[in-house]
């Protein structure tokens, strides 16, 4: 049990490495900016080419979220584990 929890955090500092990187960060940026270029450029008859970047911009978004989510879950891990630590301290005096 302990190994999923250490996992669990182990990605959730992965993730925030990931989340807080500044060339990550910026490869985002330009590629929300790339489908937002190519939607506005589109001719009305290309539907497939708006709805691919539609669809690049949902999968953008996603990524970030399930990359915060994994930062939070990590968190929670965390602080359980240390709650956890913390009664089996009150129960088990070693004083």
């Amino acid at each position: 049990m302990e190994d999923i929890a250490q996992a669990k955090i182990n990605r959730g500092n992965h993730a925030k490495h990931l989340i807080n990187d500044p060339v990550l960060a910026e490869a985002f940026v330009a590629l929300l900016a790339d489908a937002d270029k190519a939607r506005e450029g589109s001719r009305p008859e290309e539907i497939d080419l708006r709805e691919e970047c539609h669809r690049a911009k949902k999968a953008i978004e996603a990524l970030r979220l399930k990359l915060s989510n994994w930062v939070a879950d990590g968190s929670m891990e965390q602080a359980r584990l240390v709650e956890e630590e913390k009664k089996n301290a009150a129960d088990n005096p070693t004083t």
